[in-house]
């Protein structure tokens, strides 16, 4: 009933264990493991220890890389994976939209307001400490399909303004000014509801906070600056006249709506 010591009776000795030889695809292997502080991140860390590892200037046998299925080689999989998936939501957002306008110039104006977006993901994860992790660039493959609605609301009501005779600056200018209010209403309301994902409110969802700051930062910094840069790409870059395959329907045997025959 008493508490007995382990080292009343036994003694304790080092004993190291034989040597194991691992080998894959016949080159002998040996596996390092190490976390890192909290304060710290791993891409940080990696990159400091492979910097030093090339100061050393190992013989060309000696190849020091990340363990398969490991962290370092997880987070190189995840940033080719998810590169790859922004690249591919950028161009499947242009070319849905060239389909839908039948025009390259329209979606290429439209796609000015995903650039000003990254400035303001970027600056919101430096201002709050973030780093640029999986959520954080999840966030960013988000923002391509958000942020884009600016410049469709601006131009496809500019388009429809020169359609009804108005010139192209008077109508990109009249565009921003109308369109003024729904662009700051739909970003007001995606902001307030990404609030309590950045702030991380709940607990264990500070890892996701990268998530929230992204899309709050890019979406105010798109608010802002598509109102600025998309009608001074539009007064440069919109055609001289706009839907004039429209314009010849009726010349191929086509009567407008309401016409008397």
């Amino acid at each position: 009933g008493q508490i007995v010591h382990l080292g009343d009776f036994t003694t304790f000795r080092w004993s190291p264990t034989p040597p194991l030889i691992t080998r894959v695809n016949r080159n002998t292997v040996i596996d390092i493991g190490a976390n890192f502080a909290p304060s710290s991140s791993l891409s940080n860390v990696q990159n400091a220890f492979m910097a030093r590892v090339a100061a050393l200037h190992l013989p060309k046998n000696i190849q020091v890389r990340p363990r398969p299925n490991g962290a370092q080689d997880l987070m190189n999989q995840t940033l080719v994976g998810l590169g790859s998936s922004l690249i591919l939501s950028v161009v499947l957002v242009f070319l849905l939209m060239v389909a839908l306008y039948n025009s390259y110039r329209s979606p290429l104006i439209i796609m000015f307001s995903v650039p000003v977006a990254a400035v303001g993901a970027l600056g919101a994860l430096a201002l709050t400490h973030e780093t640029l992790n999986l959520f954080s660039l999840i966030g960013t493959v988000m923002l391509v399909g958000i942020v884009t609605k600016n410049g469709i609301l601006l131009v496809d009501y500019a388009n429809t303004l020169r359609r009804r005779g108005q010139e192209k600056l008077a109508a990109i200018q009249e565009s921003a000014f109308t369109r003024f209010r729904p662009i700051v209403m739909t970003s007001v309301s995606v902001v307030a509801g990404n609030i309590p994902l950045a702030l991380a409110l709940e607990p264990g969802s500070s890892v996701r906070s990268s998530l929230g700051v992204v899309v709050i930062g890019g979406i105010l910094s798109s608010m802002f600056l598509t109102l600025v840069l998309v009608p001074i790409m539009y007064s440069w870059l919109a055609p001289a006249h706009v839907a004039e395959t429209e314009k010849a329907a009726p010349s191929a045997g086509l009567k407008p709506a309401g016409a008397l025959s």
